[in-house]
């Protein structure tokens, strides 16, 4: 698993940068272009100086280019996910610079698969379900959408009052 996280970091910043690349230079906004460059290499620069901070503003600056480039008018699909392996490219550099140092070297490298199998499974289930919401319209009342958000955070209350007991 170590020699893997940082090939899929590369991979997930190669895929980022060529989706955002590729929806600002179909409408030729070139501003996008060269933020987006700047991103990838600050997000580098910042991982092979070990800056921790470095990775969360690199990410949010990609995050905020995918919604100003779906405000924009850009391809949605490229946005979503340029977005999405944003994401992967910033939980592993954290999953990588955080990862904790044992001497149970097992138990760490569980720790490490578990991590990288859920983060796999959420962006894959988060890029359908975008892409899905893209392709298919409709619409949903503004109640129903309430009390879903206040189901879901009813919920984590009721998850986090557990753990916490």
């Amino acid at each position: 698993m170590r020699n893997l996280k940082p090939t899929l970091i590369l991979i997930y910043q190669c895929i980022t940068m060529l989706s955002l690349i590729i929806g600002f230079s179909m409408k030729q906004l070139w501003w996008g272009v060269v933020l987006v460059f700047l991103s990838v290499a600050f997000f580098w620069i910042g991982d092979r100086l070990s800056w921790q901070w470095v990775s969360f503003v690199a990410f949010g600056a990609q995050l905020i280019l995918s919604v100003g480039g779906v405000i924009l008018g850009l391809s949605p699909f490229l946005m979503v996910s340029g977005a999405v392996t944003a994401l992967g490219a910033w939980d592993l550099a954290d999953l990588q610079k955080n990862s904790p140092h044992s001497s149970h070297y097992q138990l760490v490298k569980k720790f490490q698969l578990s991590r990288f199998r859920l983060l796999s499974l959420t962006l894959i289930t988060g890029l359908i379900i975008s892409e899905l919401g893209l392709l298919v319209k409709f619409t949903i009342p503004f109640v129903l959408l309430f009390l879903c958000g206040f189901l879901i955070l009813f919920s984590l209350y009721g998850l986090f009052k557990i753990m916490k007991n």
